[in-house]
């Protein structure tokens, strides 16, 4: 799929290539020419969750290394890069916080996104729901710290994270429908990239608005579902809707806008 997508140079006229981002890891990319990779994304964006030379708590030996080997590759070819870092026990140390954001400013990093773990994709089996809002909040204090001092990467917090500190009065920090969507490999046009299970299909249907293979993306997000779905965002303000969908019973589409996340309730 990406040898495809990197070799298609319409993606670029449909989406432009500052708006085209693409998630993956060393190893994966490391088969494609990284000329081809910048001329035809705007952002690589790639996870980066434990301390090289450490012993990996979630990871296995050698994958964070090998993904920001790459990302000293792709320096300097007018690429934005940006690092994913699920927050859990293996980076929530101070010593950890330190290690994780000198090696990516070392690396010329520009952006770093905190996250939560979610419960979907390979790590369904694996999910713990053991991190509370104060290791959350200690965490991002430690992270914000660091780059007041050294200016880069910039911190930038989840849409899944951010109802910690931003109150009700404000914008509605969950971006599902309002900045971002999903596509998968098989074209399939999901509410939210995360809304994946273990086979890298869709969650569920109460997720899928169609696929833009067979229906321009356009008509899609002005169906009748996608239209539904947008006078109900709000019901749920601050909540994810994922993890309101997962911890709700039963599980339907009415349960993305139920007030079902554990970190909020």
């Amino acid at each position: 799929m990406l040898r495809k997508f990197f070799g298609y140079a319409g993606s670029k006229k449909i989406f432009g290539r500052k708006n085209i981002a693409v998630t993956a890891t060393g190893a994966s990319i490391s088969r494609y020419s990284l000329s081809d990779i910048a001329s035809t994304i705007g952002t690589f964006e790639f996870t980066f969750d434990e301390p090289p030379n450490t012993n990996p708590v979630n990871r296995p030996l050698g994958y964070n290394s090998a993904n920001l080997s790459m990302i000293k590759k792709l320096s300097g070819l007018n690429l934005k890069t940006k690092a994913q870092m699920p927050l859990h026990c293996g980076n929530l140390e101070i010593s950890h916080i330190h290690l994780l954001y000198n090696s990516l400013h070392e690396a010329e990093v520009d952006e770093l996104l905190l996250m939560r773990v979610f419960p979907v994709g390979r790590g369904i089996q694996e999910y713990k729901n053991d991190i509370q809002r104060e290791d959350y909040l200690r965490a991002i204090d430690q992270f914000r710290k660091l780059e007041t001092r050294l200016n880069y990467p910039k911190v930038k917090i989840q849409c899944a994270l951010k109802h910690l500190e931003q109150a009700e009065h404000s914008k509605n920090p969950c971006d599902l429908m309002q900045n971002s969507f999903g596509i998968n490999p098989r074209g399939t046009l999901l509410l939210s990239a995360w809304a994946t299970n273990s086979r890298g299909e869709a969650l569920d249907d109460a997720f899928v608005l169609g696929n833009i293979s067979e229906t321009p993306l356009e008509l899609l997000i002005q169906s009748k579902k996608a239209k539904e779905y947008s006078v109900k965002l709000d019901h749920n303000w601050g909540h994810c809707k994922i993890f309101s969908f997962l911890f709700s019973n039963p599980k339907s589409s009415e349960a993305l806008f139920e007030k079902q996340d554990p970190l909020y309730i």
